[in-house]
């Protein structure tokens, strides 16, 4: 299920995310699609076919941090270079390092993945706040690069699904489908 989501994510990269949330949105139609034993073709994650990757290039670029407050007031930031001193461009006189996600980007006109002035690009960071009753419940992030998506849903299920306690849910083993053929089990 997993690589089938990111799968029609990548390809489908519509500027207009009601367009997302319709092709990513009939279920019915994704767990049918998962077992129907086809074999799912092309990149889970937008770098996967370019060749080899340094998976190590997966660690320490991403923070994410929840907090709430005596009032129920909930805050989830994710903050993320994307790789090692980002773009190397740092901000002067703030020590503010500045992203590199335009590499998530393809030059070619004819990709979903296409830069283009005023765009905006798939992005894979998700803090995320859930509420129930117009109340907040829950702040959570993860950092991870294009597994944000495949492991904060994993922690939330924990948490709601399966009535972990937050701690245990975030620690719990998280399924990473990291280039459509590597799975890899992560923790804490």
């Amino acid at each position: 299920m997993i690589r089938i989501a990111a799968g029609i994510r990548i390809q489908n990269n519509h500027k207009d995310l009601s367009a997302i949330n319709a092709l990513l949105g009939d279920v019915d139609e994704l767990v049918s699609r998962a077992g129907d034993g086809e074999p799912v073709v092309g990149p889970t994650e937008n770098w996967a076919s370019g060749g080899p990757f340094d998976r190590s290039a997966l660690k320490d670029h991403t923070t994410s941090m929840s907090v709430a407050d005596a009032d129920g007031n909930l805050v989830c930031l994710t903050q993320s270079l994307g790789s090692p001193y980002g773009s190397g461009v740092m901000i002067p006189g703030t020590g503010v390092i500045m992203n590199n996600f335009l590499n998530w980007g393809d030059l070619a006109a004819d990709s979903p993945n296409a830069i283009s002035p005023g765009e905006r690009l798939a992005m894979c960071l998700a803090p995320s706040i859930t509420t129930r009753n117009g109340h907040g419940v829950l702040a959570l992030g993860t950092p991870g690069s294009y597994g944000i998506l495949q492991t904060t849903v994993q922690a939330m299920v924990g948490y709601f699904d399966y009535g972990f306690e937050l701690q245990d849910a975030i620690n719990m083993p998280r399924a990473r489908l990291l280039d459509g053929a590597v799975l890899i089990l992560k923790t804490g």
